[in-house]
Protein backbone atom coordinates (compact mmCIF):
# COMPACT_ATOMS: atom_id res chain seq x y z
CA UNK A 1 0.00 0.00 0.00
CA UNK A 2 1.29 3.45 -0.84
CA UNK A 3 2.07 5.69 2.11
CA UNK A 4 2.65 9.43 2.32
CA UNK A 5 4.50 11.63 4.77
CA UNK A 6 2.64 13.12 7.75
CA UNK A 7 3.10 16.66 6.37
CA UNK A 8 0.21 15.96 3.98
CA UNK A 9 -2.38 15.86 6.76
CA UNK A 10 -1.86 19.45 7.82
CA UNK A 11 -1.80 20.57 4.20
CA UNK A 12 -5.20 19.12 3.43
CA UNK A 13 -6.97 20.33 6.57
CA UNK A 14 -9.13 23.30 5.68
CA UNK A 15 -7.80 23.45 2.08
CA UNK A 16 -9.53 22.86 -1.24
CA UNK A 17 -7.35 21.67 -4.08
CA UNK A 18 -7.79 23.66 -7.28
CA UNK A 19 -9.32 22.17 -10.39
CA UNK A 20 -11.16 23.09 -13.54
CA UNK A 21 -13.39 20.59 -15.29
CA UNK A 22 -12.79 19.73 -18.95
CA UNK A 23 -16.31 20.93 -19.70
CA UNK A 24 -15.38 24.45 -18.60
CA UNK A 25 -17.27 24.49 -15.28
CA UNK A 26 -16.24 26.69 -12.38
CA UNK A 27 -14.98 24.02 -10.01
CA UNK A 28 -11.92 26.14 -9.19
CA UNK A 29 -13.84 29.25 -8.08
CA UNK A 30 -12.99 28.83 -4.40
CA UNK A 31 -9.32 28.18 -5.08
CA UNK A 32 -9.06 31.10 -7.49
CA UNK A 33 -10.54 33.62 -5.09
CA UNK A 34 -8.89 32.35 -1.92
CA UNK A 35 -5.85 34.37 -0.96
CA UNK A 36 -3.23 34.06 1.73
CA UNK A 37 -1.03 36.48 3.61
CA UNK A 38 1.16 38.35 1.17
CA UNK A 39 4.10 38.33 3.55
CA UNK A 40 6.88 35.82 3.03
CA UNK A 41 6.52 32.91 5.49
CA UNK A 42 9.00 32.75 8.33
CA UNK A 43 11.58 30.19 7.23
CA UNK A 44 13.46 30.19 10.49
CA UNK A 45 16.53 31.89 9.01
CA UNK A 46 17.39 34.99 7.06
CA UNK A 47 17.91 34.90 3.32
CA UNK A 48 16.29 33.30 0.29
CA UNK A 49 14.63 29.86 0.41
CA UNK A 50 16.09 26.56 -0.65
CA UNK A 51 14.85 25.68 -4.15
CA UNK A 52 13.74 22.16 -5.07
CA UNK A 53 12.71 21.53 -8.68
CA UNK A 54 11.11 18.15 -9.39
CA UNK A 55 10.70 17.03 -13.00
CA UNK A 56 8.16 14.30 -13.81
CA UNK A 57 9.12 12.46 -16.98
CA UNK A 58 6.43 12.15 -19.69
CA UNK A 59 3.60 13.59 -17.56
CA UNK A 60 1.15 15.83 -19.39
CA UNK A 61 -1.72 17.83 -17.95
CA UNK A 62 -4.10 14.93 -18.59
CA UNK A 63 -2.41 12.88 -15.85
CA UNK A 64 -3.26 15.25 -12.98
CA UNK A 65 -6.83 15.18 -11.69
CA UNK A 66 -6.71 18.59 -9.99
CA UNK A 67 -6.73 20.09 -13.49
CA UNK A 68 -10.06 18.49 -14.26
CA UNK A 69 -9.17 14.96 -15.32
CA UNK A 70 -11.08 12.72 -12.90
CA UNK A 71 -9.80 9.49 -14.48
CA UNK A 72 -6.18 10.46 -13.80
CA UNK A 73 -4.34 8.64 -11.02
CA UNK A 74 -4.56 9.85 -7.44
CA UNK A 75 -1.44 11.89 -6.64
CA UNK A 76 -1.91 13.00 -3.03
CA UNK A 77 1.50 14.63 -2.67
CA UNK A 78 1.10 16.76 -5.78
CA UNK A 79 -2.50 17.57 -4.91
CA UNK A 80 -1.45 18.72 -1.43
CA UNK A 81 1.26 20.94 -2.88
CA UNK A 82 -1.30 22.49 -5.21
CA UNK A 83 -3.60 23.25 -2.26
CA UNK A 84 -0.64 24.83 -0.48
CA UNK A 85 0.46 27.12 -3.33
CA UNK A 86 -0.12 28.08 -6.95
CA UNK A 87 -0.63 25.74 -9.88
CA UNK A 88 -0.58 26.54 -13.61
CA UNK A 89 -3.02 24.89 -16.00
CA UNK A 90 -1.77 26.58 -19.20
CA UNK A 91 1.92 25.79 -18.98
CA UNK A 92 3.88 24.57 -22.02
CA UNK A 93 7.25 23.05 -22.74
CA UNK A 94 9.03 21.18 -25.52
CA UNK A 95 7.48 17.97 -26.90
CA UNK A 96 10.38 15.67 -25.88
CA UNK A 97 12.79 15.08 -23.01
CA UNK A 98 16.16 16.68 -23.84
CA UNK A 99 14.77 19.91 -25.35
CA UNK A 100 12.58 20.47 -22.30
CA UNK A 101 15.54 20.02 -19.94
CA UNK A 102 17.60 22.47 -21.98
CA UNK A 103 14.74 25.01 -21.87
CA UNK A 104 14.32 24.69 -18.14
CA UNK A 105 18.01 24.93 -17.24
CA UNK A 106 18.94 27.78 -19.65
CA UNK A 107 15.75 29.80 -20.13
CA UNK A 108 16.44 29.73 -23.91
CA UNK A 109 14.68 28.25 -26.92
CA UNK A 110 16.14 25.22 -28.65
CA UNK A 111 17.17 27.23 -31.71
CA UNK A 112 19.62 29.07 -29.46
CA UNK A 113 20.97 26.05 -27.58
CA UNK A 114 20.85 23.66 -30.54
CA UNK A 115 18.78 21.07 -28.66
CA UNK A 116 15.70 20.18 -30.69
CA UNK A 117 15.57 16.41 -30.27
CA UNK A 118 16.63 13.77 -27.75
CA UNK A 119 20.30 13.58 -26.81
CA UNK A 120 21.07 9.86 -26.85
CA UNK A 121 23.84 9.22 -24.35
CA UNK A 122 25.59 6.44 -26.28
CA UNK A 123 25.55 8.13 -29.70
CA UNK A 124 27.86 10.73 -31.20
CA UNK A 125 25.41 13.62 -31.16
CA UNK A 126 25.92 17.12 -29.77
CA UNK A 127 24.86 17.72 -26.20
CA UNK A 128 23.93 21.03 -24.62
CA UNK A 129 26.86 23.39 -25.34
CA UNK A 130 29.17 24.07 -22.37
CA UNK A 131 29.03 27.82 -22.93
CA UNK A 132 25.33 27.96 -22.06
CA UNK A 133 24.67 29.66 -18.71
CA UNK A 134 22.65 27.38 -16.44
CA UNK A 135 20.34 28.50 -13.66
CA UNK A 136 22.60 26.71 -11.17
CA UNK A 137 25.47 29.04 -12.15
CA UNK A 138 23.23 32.08 -11.69
CA UNK A 139 22.07 30.94 -8.25
CA UNK A 140 25.64 30.09 -7.21
CA UNK A 141 26.64 33.69 -7.97
CA UNK A 142 23.58 35.30 -6.32
CA UNK A 143 24.10 37.81 -3.47
CA UNK A 144 23.40 34.90 -1.11
CA UNK A 145 25.19 32.11 -2.99
CA UNK A 146 23.48 28.77 -3.46
CA UNK A 147 25.03 25.33 -3.22
CA UNK A 148 23.73 23.23 -6.12
CA UNK A 149 23.08 19.58 -6.98
CA UNK A 150 21.53 17.64 -9.85
CA UNK A 151 19.85 14.27 -9.29
CA UNK A 152 18.07 11.87 -11.65
CA UNK A 153 17.84 11.69 -15.42
CA UNK A 154 20.16 14.17 -17.15
CA UNK A 155 19.74 13.53 -20.90
CA UNK A 156 21.85 16.51 -22.03
CA UNK A 157 25.28 15.00 -22.70
CA UNK A 158 26.81 11.82 -24.11
CA UNK A 159 29.38 9.23 -23.16
CA UNK A 160 31.25 10.01 -26.38
CA UNK A 161 32.05 13.59 -25.36
CA UNK A 162 35.42 14.04 -23.57
CA UNK A 163 33.76 15.67 -20.56
CA UNK A 164 30.34 14.07 -20.89
CA UNK A 165 30.35 12.70 -17.35
CA UNK A 166 31.12 16.12 -15.87
CA UNK A 167 28.59 17.99 -17.96
CA UNK A 168 26.47 19.09 -14.96
CA UNK A 169 29.49 21.03 -13.67
CA UNK A 170 29.49 23.10 -16.88
CA UNK A 171 25.89 24.08 -16.07
CA UNK A 172 26.89 25.19 -12.57
CA UNK A 173 26.16 22.14 -10.40
CA UNK A 174 28.52 21.45 -7.51
CA UNK A 175 27.36 17.85 -7.09
CA UNK A 176 25.46 15.39 -9.20
CA UNK A 177 24.11 11.87 -9.12
CA UNK A 178 22.52 11.23 -12.49
CA UNK A 179 21.41 8.69 -15.05
CA UNK A 180 22.89 9.92 -18.31
CA UNK A 181 19.84 8.91 -20.32
CA UNK A 182 16.79 6.66 -20.30
CA UNK A 183 16.95 3.57 -18.14
CA UNK A 184 17.32 0.21 -19.78
CA UNK A 185 20.02 0.32 -22.45
CA UNK A 186 21.97 3.57 -22.51
CA UNK A 187 25.19 2.63 -20.69
CA UNK A 188 28.80 3.65 -21.24
CA UNK A 189 30.08 0.08 -21.30
CA UNK A 190 27.26 -1.35 -23.37
CA UNK A 191 26.46 -3.84 -20.63
CA UNK A 192 22.82 -4.82 -20.36
CA UNK A 193 21.02 -3.42 -17.33
CA UNK A 194 17.59 -4.15 -15.94
CA UNK A 195 15.81 -0.86 -16.34
CA UNK A 196 14.58 0.65 -13.10
CA UNK A 197 15.96 -2.15 -10.91
CA UNK A 198 19.56 -2.06 -12.12
CA UNK A 199 20.98 0.97 -13.88
CA UNK A 200 24.11 3.02 -14.46
CA UNK A 201 24.68 6.17 -12.42
CA UNK A 202 27.18 9.00 -12.91
CA UNK A 203 28.08 10.20 -9.44
CA UNK A 204 30.26 13.32 -9.54
CA UNK A 205 31.96 12.03 -12.69
CA UNK A 206 32.36 8.37 -11.69
CA UNK A 207 30.21 5.65 -13.24
CA UNK A 208 28.73 2.84 -11.17
CA UNK A 209 25.99 0.25 -11.55
CA UNK A 210 23.20 0.69 -9.02
CA UNK A 211 21.03 -2.15 -7.79
CA UNK A 212 17.89 -0.50 -6.46
CA UNK A 213 14.59 0.89 -7.66
CA UNK A 214 15.54 4.07 -9.53
CA UNK A 215 12.68 6.26 -8.27
CA UNK A 216 13.52 5.45 -4.65
CA UNK A 217 17.27 5.75 -5.14
CA UNK A 218 16.83 9.16 -6.78
CA UNK A 219 14.90 10.36 -3.74
CA UNK A 220 17.59 8.89 -1.46
CA UNK A 221 20.20 10.84 -3.43
CA UNK A 222 18.19 14.07 -3.25
CA UNK A 223 17.78 13.67 0.52
CA UNK A 224 21.49 13.03 0.93
CA UNK A 225 22.39 16.09 -1.14
CA UNK A 226 19.97 18.35 0.74
CA UNK A 227 21.47 17.19 4.03
CA UNK A 228 25.09 17.64 2.89
CA UNK A 229 24.81 20.97 1.09
CA UNK A 230 24.92 24.23 3.02
CA UNK A 231 21.79 26.33 2.85
CA UNK A 232 20.47 27.87 0.76
CA UNK A 233 20.65 25.07 -1.76
CA UNK A 234 19.19 24.38 -5.20
CA UNK A 235 18.42 20.72 -5.90
CA UNK A 236 17.27 19.64 -9.35
CA UNK A 237 15.53 16.24 -9.15
CA UNK A 238 14.58 14.85 -12.54
CA UNK A 239 12.72 11.60 -11.95
CA UNK A 240 13.22 8.92 -14.58
CA UNK A 241 9.61 7.88 -13.89
CA UNK A 242 7.14 7.31 -15.33
CA UNK A 243 9.07 7.13 -18.63
CA UNK A 244 9.37 3.71 -20.30
CA UNK A 245 10.32 0.92 -19.79
CA UNK A 246 6.91 0.46 -18.21
CA UNK A 247 6.93 -1.95 -15.26
CA UNK A 248 5.21 -2.74 -11.96
CA UNK A 249 6.86 -0.68 -9.20
CA UNK A 250 7.67 -2.32 -5.85
CA UNK A 251 4.46 -3.44 -4.18
CA UNK A 252 4.88 -1.08 -1.22
CA UNK A 253 4.78 1.88 -3.62
CA UNK A 254 1.54 0.77 -5.28
CA UNK A 255 -2.03 1.15 -4.11
CA UNK A 256 -4.29 -1.57 -2.75
CA UNK A 257 -4.70 -3.12 -6.22
CA UNK A 258 -1.13 -3.53 -7.47
CA UNK A 259 -0.44 -4.11 -11.16
CA UNK A 260 1.35 -7.22 -12.32
CA UNK A 261 4.06 -7.92 -14.84
CA UNK A 262 1.59 -8.55 -17.65
CA UNK A 263 -0.60 -5.53 -17.02
CA UNK A 264 -1.17 -3.21 -20.02
CA UNK A 265 1.26 -0.29 -20.48
CA UNK A 266 -1.26 2.30 -19.25
CA UNK A 267 -1.74 0.49 -15.94
CA UNK A 268 2.01 0.20 -15.38
CA UNK A 269 2.56 3.84 -16.28
CA UNK A 270 -0.16 4.87 -13.84
CA UNK A 271 1.42 2.82 -11.05
CA UNK A 272 4.86 4.28 -11.82
CA UNK A 273 3.49 7.82 -11.59
CA UNK A 274 1.79 7.05 -8.29
CA UNK A 275 5.04 5.56 -7.00
CA UNK A 276 6.89 8.75 -7.96
CA UNK A 277 4.26 10.80 -6.12
CA UNK A 278 4.67 8.63 -3.04
CA UNK A 279 8.43 8.99 -3.13
CA UNK A 280 8.07 12.74 -3.57
CA UNK A 281 6.09 12.72 -0.34
CA UNK A 282 8.91 10.82 1.36
CA UNK A 283 11.37 13.41 0.08
CA UNK A 284 9.36 16.35 1.40
CA UNK A 285 8.82 14.64 4.72
CA UNK A 286 12.51 13.70 4.90
CA UNK A 287 13.57 17.34 4.58
CA UNK A 288 12.43 17.83 8.17
CA UNK A 289 12.90 21.43 9.35
CA UNK A 290 14.32 22.34 5.93
CA UNK A 291 10.87 21.85 4.43
CA UNK A 292 9.68 25.17 5.87
CA UNK A 293 12.67 26.85 4.20
CA UNK A 294 12.18 25.22 0.78
CA UNK A 295 10.19 26.38 -2.24
CA UNK A 296 9.12 23.37 -4.31
CA UNK A 297 8.42 23.40 -8.05
CA UNK A 298 6.94 20.31 -9.72
CA UNK A 299 6.70 20.28 -13.51
CA UNK A 300 6.16 17.74 -16.29
CA UNK A 301 8.85 17.67 -18.97
CA UNK A 302 6.50 17.06 -21.93
CA UNK A 303 3.18 15.53 -22.83
CA UNK A 304 2.04 12.01 -22.06
CA UNK A 305 3.21 9.23 -24.45
CA UNK A 306 0.67 8.23 -27.06
CA UNK A 307 0.58 4.59 -26.01
CA UNK A 308 -0.76 5.48 -22.56
CA UNK A 309 -3.10 8.44 -23.21
CA UNK A 310 -6.77 7.77 -22.65
CA UNK A 311 -9.39 8.08 -25.36
CA UNK A 312 -10.98 10.28 -26.62
CA UNK A 313 -7.57 12.02 -26.58
CA UNK A 314 -5.67 11.44 -29.81
CA UNK A 315 -2.46 9.40 -29.30
CA UNK A 316 -1.04 10.84 -32.52
CA UNK A 317 -1.14 14.31 -30.94
CA UNK A 318 0.57 13.31 -27.69
CA UNK A 319 4.25 13.43 -26.72
CA UNK A 320 6.54 14.34 -29.63
CA UNK A 321 3.87 16.56 -31.21
CA UNK A 322 3.37 20.33 -31.02
CA UNK A 323 -0.28 20.06 -29.99
CA UNK A 324 -1.61 20.76 -26.49
CA UNK A 325 -1.50 17.07 -25.61
CA UNK A 326 2.19 16.93 -26.51
CA UNK A 327 3.38 20.15 -24.88
CA UNK A 328 0.98 21.19 -22.12
CA UNK A 329 2.18 20.14 -18.68
CA UNK A 330 1.36 20.67 -15.01
CA UNK A 331 3.31 23.15 -12.90
CA UNK A 332 2.80 23.40 -9.14
CA UNK A 333 4.78 25.80 -6.90
CA UNK A 334 4.56 25.97 -3.10
CA UNK A 335 6.63 27.15 -0.17
CA UNK A 336 8.38 30.36 0.92
CA UNK A 337 7.96 33.11 -1.64
CA UNK A 338 4.58 31.73 -2.75
CA UNK A 339 1.98 33.71 -0.79
CA UNK A 340 -0.72 33.16 -3.41
CA UNK A 341 -3.21 30.29 -3.59
CA UNK A 342 -5.14 28.82 -6.49
CA UNK A 343 -4.85 28.29 -10.22
CA UNK A 344 -3.06 30.67 -12.58
CA UNK A 345 -4.79 30.45 -15.96
CA UNK A 346 -2.31 32.61 -17.86
CA UNK A 347 0.02 31.18 -20.50
CA UNK A 348 3.48 30.30 -19.18
CA UNK A 349 6.43 28.52 -20.77
CA UNK A 350 9.17 26.23 -19.48
CA UNK A 351 11.75 28.90 -20.38
CA UNK A 352 10.09 31.09 -17.75
CA UNK A 353 11.31 28.88 -14.92
CA UNK A 354 14.91 30.16 -15.24
CA UNK A 355 14.11 33.83 -14.46
CA UNK A 356 11.51 32.76 -11.89
CA UNK A 357 14.04 30.73 -9.92
CA UNK A 358 16.55 33.56 -10.27
CA UNK A 359 13.99 35.97 -8.78
CA UNK A 360 13.12 33.61 -5.93
CA UNK A 361 16.83 33.17 -5.21
CA UNK A 362 17.56 36.89 -5.17
CA UNK A 363 19.77 36.85 -8.29
CA UNK A 364 19.93 40.11 -10.24
CA UNK A 365 19.62 40.01 -14.03
CA UNK A 366 22.87 41.00 -15.72
CA UNK A 367 24.95 40.70 -12.56
CA UNK A 368 27.30 37.73 -12.54
CA UNK A 369 26.70 34.95 -15.06
CA UNK A 370 23.61 35.62 -17.16
CA UNK A 371 22.56 34.55 -20.68
CA UNK A 372 23.30 37.08 -23.42
CA UNK A 373 19.73 36.52 -24.63
CA UNK A 374 17.04 35.14 -22.32
CA UNK A 375 13.72 33.94 -23.76
CA UNK A 376 12.00 33.42 -20.42
CA UNK A 377 9.91 35.87 -18.43
CA UNK A 378 9.59 35.43 -14.67
CA UNK A 379 6.20 34.27 -13.45
CA UNK A 380 7.14 35.10 -9.85
CA UNK A 381 4.42 37.84 -9.71
CA UNK A 382 1.79 35.16 -10.38
CA UNK A 383 2.97 33.31 -7.27
CA UNK A 384 1.58 36.22 -5.28
CA UNK A 385 -1.47 36.93 -7.45
CA UNK A 386 -2.41 34.08 -9.82
CA UNK A 387 -4.90 36.36 -11.60
CA UNK A 388 -2.20 38.63 -13.03
CA UNK A 389 -1.71 38.59 -16.82
CA UNK A 390 0.99 36.33 -18.23
CA UNK A 391 2.34 35.66 -21.73
CA UNK A 392 0.38 36.49 -24.86
CA UNK A 393 2.12 33.86 -27.00
CA UNK A 394 3.69 30.44 -26.54
CA UNK A 395 6.38 29.25 -28.95
CA UNK A 396 7.21 25.56 -29.34
CA UNK A 397 9.43 23.73 -31.79
CA UNK A 398 10.86 20.40 -32.87
CA UNK A 399 13.86 19.85 -35.10
CA UNK A 400 16.72 17.51 -35.89
CA UNK A 401 19.63 17.10 -35.89
CA UNK A 402 20.83 18.85 -32.77
CA UNK A 403 23.31 21.68 -33.18
CA UNK A 404 23.39 25.44 -33.44
CA UNK A 405 23.05 27.44 -36.64
CA UNK A 406 22.51 24.49 -38.97
CA UNK A 407 21.36 25.50 -42.43
CA UNK A 408 19.54 22.22 -43.04
CA UNK A 409 17.32 20.50 -40.50
CA UNK A 410 15.06 17.47 -40.70
CA UNK A 411 11.65 17.06 -39.11
CA UNK A 412 11.51 20.83 -38.64
CA UNK A 413 8.27 22.18 -37.16
CA UNK A 414 7.40 25.28 -35.15
CA UNK A 415 4.23 26.54 -33.53
CA UNK A 416 2.81 29.61 -31.84
CA UNK A 417 -0.24 29.56 -29.60
CA UNK A 418 -2.27 32.27 -27.94
CA UNK A 419 -5.31 31.92 -25.70
CA UNK A 420 -7.56 30.79 -28.57
CA UNK A 421 -5.56 29.59 -31.56
CA UNK A 422 -2.50 27.54 -32.50
CA UNK A 423 -0.55 27.86 -35.76
CA UNK A 424 1.80 24.99 -36.68
CA UNK A 425 4.31 25.48 -39.50
CA UNK A 426 5.99 22.39 -40.94
CA UNK A 427 7.18 21.08 -44.29
CA UNK A 428 3.58 20.99 -45.54
CA UNK A 429 2.88 24.65 -44.75
CA UNK A 430 0.78 26.36 -42.10
CA UNK A 431 -1.98 24.67 -40.11
CA UNK A 432 -4.42 26.46 -37.80
CA UNK A 433 -6.33 25.04 -34.84
CA UNK A 434 -8.87 26.47 -32.40
CA UNK A 435 -7.50 25.46 -29.02
CA UNK A 436 -9.72 24.59 -26.11
CA UNK A 437 -8.89 25.77 -22.63
CA UNK A 438 -9.62 22.49 -20.88
CA UNK A 439 -10.07 19.58 -23.26
CA UNK A 440 -6.56 19.25 -24.79
CA UNK A 441 -8.20 18.69 -28.18
CA UNK A 442 -7.00 21.06 -30.89
CA UNK A 443 -9.62 19.85 -33.35
CA UNK A 444 -9.32 19.93 -37.16
CA UNK A 445 -6.98 22.05 -39.28
CA UNK A 446 -9.08 25.12 -40.03
CA UNK A 447 -6.95 26.08 -43.04
CA UNK A 448 -7.52 22.76 -44.76
CA UNK A 449 -10.91 23.54 -46.26
CA UNK A 450 -12.59 26.93 -46.83
CA UNK A 451 -11.39 28.80 -43.72
CA UNK A 452 -13.72 31.49 -42.44
CA UNK A 453 -12.77 35.11 -41.80
CA UNK A 454 -11.90 34.55 -38.13
CA UNK A 455 -9.56 31.69 -39.02
CA UNK A 456 -7.87 33.70 -41.77
CA UNK A 457 -7.36 36.65 -39.45
CA UNK A 458 -5.91 34.42 -36.72
CA UNK A 459 -3.62 32.67 -39.22
CA UNK A 460 -2.35 36.02 -40.51
CA UNK A 461 -1.70 37.36 -37.02
CA UNK A 462 0.03 34.23 -35.69
CA UNK A 463 1.89 33.76 -38.97
CA UNK A 464 3.35 37.24 -38.65
CA UNK A 465 4.41 36.47 -35.06
CA UNK A 466 6.07 33.25 -36.21
CA UNK A 467 7.80 35.08 -39.06
CA UNK A 468 9.28 37.46 -36.50
CA UNK A 469 10.49 34.61 -34.29
CA UNK A 470 12.01 32.81 -37.26
CA UNK A 471 13.84 35.98 -38.22
CA UNK A 472 15.27 36.25 -34.72
CA UNK A 473 16.01 32.59 -34.03
CA UNK A 474 17.21 31.58 -37.49
CA UNK A 475 16.83 28.34 -39.43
Amino acid sequence: MRTTGPWLLGTFLGCTAPGAGPDGDDTDTVADTETADTGTPDTGRDGPPNLLVVLLDDVGLDQVRIFGWPDAPELPTLEALAAEGVSFDRAFTAPTCSPSRALLLTGRYGRRTGIGRTVVAKEEVPGLPRDEVGIASVLAAAPTPYATAAVGKWHLSTFTEPDGLSHPAALGFDRWSIAMGNLGGETATGEATQGYLQWERDRDGTLEVVDGYATSVQVDDALAMSAELPEPWFVWLAFSAPHAPFHPPPTELQDDTPVGLFAPPRAKYRAMLQAADTELGRLLDGLGPQRARTTVVVIGDNGTPGDVVRRPLDPLRAKDSLYDLGTRVPIVVAGPGVPGRGVAHGLVHAVDLFPTLAALGGAVAGEGPWPAVLDGTSFAPLLEDPALPARELIYTERFAPNGRALTTRNDDARAVRDASWRLIRDADGDHLFAVGDDDLDDGPDLLADAPDADALAAAARLGAALDGLEGELGP
